[in-house]
């Protein structure tokens, strides 16, 4: 899903298990897009056709909805931000330096990001939850920046729970 998702998504866990920590949750909860999304980007800018600022913004678009790898150091990238390994080191990490119950909280804010990001990628950005041991993927077959009801159903219901948190 988009970014604006996972960071609401991780503030109305961190609301809902802590009452508090709503930055410190959108955070987590966007971690892993913090790290590959600049890099992705910038492999993405520097692909798109630079004559006219149409043929840029459609190539940036097409790259976008596709769901295809442009780089495979993207994916390298993208993946080994995007796996439960990576989510136990912070957990890990996260437990070390916090409190239990707020440690906790942070962890489950990331792994909701790569939970939501199960139904809503694929093709090369498919989940693949083991990554770099096993490249087998699982995807929703639906890719959210294509798919008007994943985006809005996926928004949808995440406004939904996060009105009876904040009652």
């Amino acid at each position: 899903m988009d970014p604006a998702f996972h960071i609401v998504s991780g503030m109305v866990i961190a609301k809902a298990l802590t009452g508090d920590h709503l930055v410190a949750g959108a955070l987590m909860a966007n971690l892993p897009d913090l790290i590959s999304v600049p890099f992705s980007y910038t492999v993405k800018f520097r692909l798109a056709r630079k004559d006219r600022l149409t043929h840029f913004l459609s190539d940036f678009k097409r790259f976008e909805q596709s769901g295809i790898a442009v780089s495979p150091d993207l994916m390298r990238v993208y993946h080994g931000a995007h796996n439960l390994f990576f989510w136990a080191i912070v957990s890990i990490s996260l437990l070390v330096a916090l409190p239990p119950p707020l440690a906790i909280t942070l962890s489950l804010c990331h792994l909701s990001h790569l939970l939501t990001d199960v139904h809503s990628h694929e093709k090369d950005y498919a989940s693949r939850p083991l990554y770099p041991l096993f490249t087998s993927s699982i995807s929703g077959g639906r890719n959210w920046t294509s798919n008007k009801l994943v985006f809005f159903g996926s928004w949808g219901l995440l406004l939904i729970i996060a009105f009876f948190v904040l009652l």
